[in-house]
C-alpha cells in the first residue's frame, strides 16, 4: 500500500476534491487488503471514486486511516465474483521496479546464454498476446486472460522464433527463454494454468497439455536452484506492495468496477480543462487593439454566455448535463459582482442576487447512480456542506421546506430523499440536527442556537417572543418555538403576566447555595 497517500477530508468527513475532479461511484462498507492480507486498519469504511482517484475514508477512525490513490499508477485490474462467504472483490494491480514488465531490457535478460535473448524482447512484449486457452486477444499490461482468467503465458524463444528442433534428444540441447523466476524445484515444472507438477523431461503439461516455461537442464545446478528460491520467496514479499484487494460486503461491485474500467479508460487527468477565459483569448485578434478589442471580447463572452443559458434551460435533461458549466458561470459571476459589492455604491439587489449564486453552486451533486445503498448518508453529508453558511444567515435555523426549495436548484432530490437524509445527521455526528416542534413544524438546526438565544437574553435583558424575533429579523412563530426548546433544556425560564409570557436566564440551575452546619 506504499502507493496510498492521506487523504484530506472537510468538516463532514466527505473528502476534498481536485480541480475537475466529479464523483463517478460511491460504496460504503468495504475493506482493503494489502495483498493477500487483510488491513486491520482499513477493515470497514466508504469508497469513492472519482475521475482522478480512489478515496478510503474508514469508518472508525476517517480523521487518521482515510487514504487515497491515483488511478494513473493502476497498470491493471480483475474482478473476483465471490464464493459462499467469500465477498466480491476488486484487485488493483501497480507497477512494480522488481517486475518484468517494468524492467529495461538489459536487466530483464542481464543472465542470457546469447545476445539472440536480448534482440527478441520487442517480439516478446509486443501490444497484444493471445490466450492459449481461449483464444482472446488481450492487452499486453494484462497479467491474466479477460475472458477466462488464466494467467498470461511467457512465450518460450523457441516458439518465438518457429525453430524446427529434435525433441527426441535431451532437453539441455533446446535453447529456452531464460525466465528467474520460473517455479520449479526438484521434483518438476509447475504448470502456469493449473499448477500441476510435470517432470523436467515434459515440454506441455500432462494434465492440460498447456505449453510448459523450461530450462536448461545442463545448467541446472543446486546453486540455481537456490537463487531461485530466494527469487521467488522475495517475489512473494513483495505481493504486498503490487496490488491491494476492495473487499466489497455490501454489494456494489459490479457498478464499481465497470466505472473503474470507464474511468481508467477515459483519463481525464490527462485533459487540459478549457476555460472560457482562454478560449475568448484564443480567439482575440491582437490587430483590433483599444477599445474596439475590449468590446467585441465582452460581446462574444456575452453570446457564449447566453447560448450555455439556452441550451441548459431547453429541457430537463439540458438542464442536468448543464450542471457543472452552470456552476461555473455562476461562479464566474459572482467573481465579478465582488468588486461592485465591495465599493460603497453596491446595491441591495446586486447583493442579493449575488446570495442567491452563492445558494446555486453544488458543483458535485449526489445522486443514486453513483451513491447507491450509501446514497442518504452521502446526501446527508452534502446537506451539512450546504447548510454550513446557510444556517449562520438564518440565525442558526431553518425549516424544512425552505431547505428543500435552497437545495434542490442543482440536486433534484425528492422530499422523502431530503427527510431520510436529515434524519441522518445525528446518527453520523454532524453539526446540525432535524427537530419537530410540537405544532409539527421541521427544522434543522444547528447545535449553538440555545447559546445563542441565552446570549441575547443575558446582552439585552429579559425578553419576550415579539421582542426577540424583532431582534434576530424571524418570524413570532419560529421564535417562540426556539424559546420552549431552549426552556426544555433549563437555560432560560419563564414570567408568565398579564403583560405576556417574558423569558429570564435561569439563575437557579448555577445558584451557589448556602448550607447551614
Amino acid at each position: 500500500m506504499n502507493r496510498f497517500s492521506r487523504a484530506e477530508l472537510n468538516s463532514t468527513l466527505r473528502p476534498v476534491l481536485l480541480d475537475n475532479e466529479t464523483i463517478l461511484a460511491i460504496q460504503d462498507n468495504v475493506g482493503l487488503y494489502d495483498g493477500n492480507e487483510k488491513a486491520i486498519d482499513y477493515m470497514k469504511g466508504t469508497v469513492y471514486l472519482t475521475s482522478h482517484r480512489i478515496i478510503y475514508v474508514d469508518s472508525q477512525n476517517p480523521t487518521t486511516n482515510s487514504i487515497t490513490v491515483e488511478i494513473k499508477l493502476i497498470k491493471g485490474r480483475e474482478f473476483y465474483i465471490g464464493f459462499v462467504k467469500s465477498s466480491p472483490k476488486i484487485t488493483l494491480r501497480f507497477s512494480d521496479i522488481t517486475s518484468p514488465y517494468s524492467l529495461s531490457d538489459n536487466q530483464l535478460y542481464a543472465s542470457s546464454p546469447s545476445s539472440s535473448v536480448s534482440n527478441l524482447q520487442s517480439i516478446l512484449t509486443s501490444s497484444s498476446w493471445i490466450c492459449s486457452i481461449c483464444s482472446f486477444i488481450n492487452k499486453n499490461q494484462d497479467i491474466k486472460c479477460q475472458l477466462c482468467g488464466v494467467k498470461r503465458i511467457e512465450p518460450t524463444i523457441s516458439s518465438t522464433l518457429s525453430v524446427k528442433s529434435d525433441f527426441e534428444g535431451s532437453v539441455g540441447q533446446q535453447q529456452r527463454s531464460p525466465s528467474p523466476n520460473i517455479p520449479t524445484d526438484e521434483i518438476g515444472i509447475a504448470c502456469d494454468v493449473c499448477t500441476f507438477l510435470n517432470h523436467p523431461s515434459m515440454i506441455k503439461c500432462e494434465v492440460c497439455e498447456a505449453d510448459l516455461r523450461t530450462f536448461d537442464i545442463n545448467n541446472l545446478n543446486l546453486e540455481n536452484d537456490v537463487d531461485a528460491s530466494k527469487n521467488i520467496k522475495a517475489a512473494k514479499n513483495n505481493d504486498k506492495s503490487d496490488f491491494v484487494r476492495l473487499a466489497f460486503r455490501d454489494g456494489g461491485s459490479n457498478a464499481f468496477y465497470e466505472k473503474l474500467k470507464s474511468a481508467m479508460a477515459t483519463k481525464e487527468w490527462e485533459k487540459t480543462p478549457e476555460t472560457s477565459n482562454t478560449k475568448v483569448s484564443s480567439d482575440f485578434d491582437p490587430g483590433l487593439g483599444g477599445l474596439i478589442g475590449i468590446i467585441r471580447n465582452a460581446e462574444q463572452n456575452q453570446k457564449e454566455q447566453k447560448e450555455t443559458l439556452n441550451q441548459a434551460f431547453k429541457d430537463l435533461d439540458g438542464l442536468m448535463a448543464k450542471t457543472s458549466e452552470m456552476v461555473k458561470l455562476a461562479e464566474s459571476t459572482k467573481n465579478k459582482l465582488s468588486k461592485e459589492l465591495d465599493s460603497e455604491n453596491s446595491t441591495d439587489e446586486v447583493a442579493v442576487f449575488r446570495t442567491y449564486l452563492i445558494e446555486l453552486g453544488i458543483p458535485n451533486p449526489v445522486t443514486k447512480d453513483s451513491a447507491g445503498s450509501a446514497y442518504h448518508k452521502e446526501l446527508a453529508r452534502q446537506l451539512a456542506e450546504f447548510l454550513d453558511n446557510l444556517l449562520e444567515k438564518e440565525n442558526g435555523m431553518m425549516s424544512l421546506t425552505d431547505i428543500y426549495c435552497l437545495f434542490n436548484r442543482a440536486p433534484l432530490i425528492s422530499p422523502e430523499d431530503l427527510y431520510k437524509a436529515c434524519s441522518l445527521f445525528e446518527r453520523l455526528d454532524l453539526p446540525m440536527r432535524l427537530r419537530r416542534f410540537a405544532s409539527g413544524l421541521m427544522v434543522v438546526h444547528d447545535e449553538q442556537i440555545a447559546q445563542r438565544i441565552l446570549q441575547h437574553i443575558k446582552t439585552t435583558g429579559p425578553l419576550t417572543a415579539i421582542e426577540l424575533a424583532s431582534l434576530v429579523k424571524m418570524s413570532v412563530a419560529l421564535i417562540n418555538e426556539q424559546l420552549q426548546m431552549v426552556e426544555a433544556k433549563g437555560l432560560i425560564c419563564r414570567d408568565d403576566s398579564v403583560e405576556g409570557v417574558r423569558f429570564y436566564d435561569n439563575l437557579i440551575i448555577n445558584f451557589q447555595w448556602e448550607r447551614n452546619n
